[in-house]
């Protein structure tokens, strides 16, 4: 099984920029954030992240982050 690549700090911004094109009709994602290896405020930096993407989609979509 192949393992997903970690995301950078520009990553979740970049990857919305296109998600408005990509995904007009959006709703609901759940997020799993592996939290090995990192600091908590990596953690946080990442949901606070996530949390501007929910508020910023034109369809505000819910957003679920699970934590591991």
């Amino acid at each position: 099984m192949a393992s997903t690549p970690a995301l950078g700090d520009n990553d979740v911004v970049q990857r919305h920029a296109t998600a408005e094109v990509d995904l007009p009709l959006l709703s609901y994602v759940e997020v799993y954030l592996n939290c090995r290896g990192v600091t908590g405020r990596q953690v946080e930096e990442a949901k606070v992240a996530l949390r501007q993407v929910e508020r910023t989609h034109p369809n505000i979509p819910a957003i679920r982050v699970l934590l591991g």
